[in-house]
């Protein structure tokens, strides 16, 4: 039975090795990426990584909103840093597929996503953070998108990984002075799901 399910692992790490790009490595948490481009990720410093997305699985990206200023307190805008944030997102996320962008309605995680949104030719769809397993609920029934972005805050973040997840991979919320994380949260069909915790800086 032992030797059965070392098989089994074995044959599960030459599929993976197998059709993985030549050269590219699995890429680890905290890893700071400078570009994604469909199943691979590119570092800071120019290697390349590998992300195991299969036919049918569906793709999240899942982002805090960029740097935001202090006033006004119930709505702020976006900081100058902020704002370059954004801009950088879009050259990260330039050469993947994105089927729909997702937004809370404030103003911060609107504009996080407004230019890469603009550059994809998209809409912004907004949706409510309160109701998260509706929002992954729907967004799972919609057909015509498998690869979408959500712009989402430091609490609601991790938590919407958590609902598609179907785990408590996440204790707590982001830190408030925290803006770097990217969650790819890929959700599989017939497999466990799995989330890359990833990091994305301003050059």
């Amino acid at each position: 039975m032992k030797n059965c399910s070392l098989l089994i692992l074995v044959c599960v790490l030459v599929s993976i090795v197998s059709c993985s790009p030549k050269g590219a490595k699995i890429v680890e948490d905290g890893t700071y990426i400078a570009a994604i481009k469909e199943s691979i990720i590119i570092d800071d410093k120019g290697q390349e990584f590998f992300i195991d997305i299969q036919d049918g699985d569906d793709v999240y990206y899942l982002i805090r909103h960029a740097e935001k200023d202090s006033i006004p307190q119930g709505n702020p805008k976006l900081t100058e840093a902020g704002l370059l944030r954004a801009n950088y997102l879009a050259d990260m996320m330039k050469g993947t597929r994105v089927d729909a962008v997702y937004s809370t309605m404030y103003t911060r995680t609107l504009f996080t996503v407004d230019t890469l949104a603009a550059r994809k030719g998209m809409n912004i769809r907004p949706y409510e953070h309160r109701q998260l397993k509706k929002v992954y609920q729907d967004i799972s029934a919609d057909t015509t998108t498998s690869r979408v972005l959500i712009s989402g805050h430091s609490n609601t973040t991790p938590a919407l990984a958590n609902v598609i997840l179907g785990r408590q991979e996440f204790l707590s919320s982001f830190d408030e002075k925290d803006y770097d994380n990217i969650l790819i949260v890929l959700d599989k069909p017939e497999q466990e799901n799995i989330v890359y915790k990833l990091r994305y800086k301003i050059p």
